[in-house]
């Protein structure tokens, strides 16, 4: 699961601690045709800690 929080620098709603800032409820649908994984090239799969979506790598 990646759940991405990006500022959209408009706002003047200011956070503090503890506040929450969303709500996620999921269920199952269907069986996926491929999981997410390794063999597909997933961006997050095995990281350890927080990692930069690839919106901001950079030279694209």
């Amino acid at each position: 699961l990646v759940f991405e929080v990006r500022s959209d620098e408009v706002s003047s709603m200011l956070l503090e601690d503890g506040m929450p800032i969303s709500k996620l409820d999921f269920f199952w649908s269907q069986k996926p045709d491929i999981i997410y994984g390794q063999g597909i090239g997933s961006n997050y799969q095995g990281q350890i800690g927080p990692k930069p979506a690839k919106y901001f790598k950079k030279n694209w």
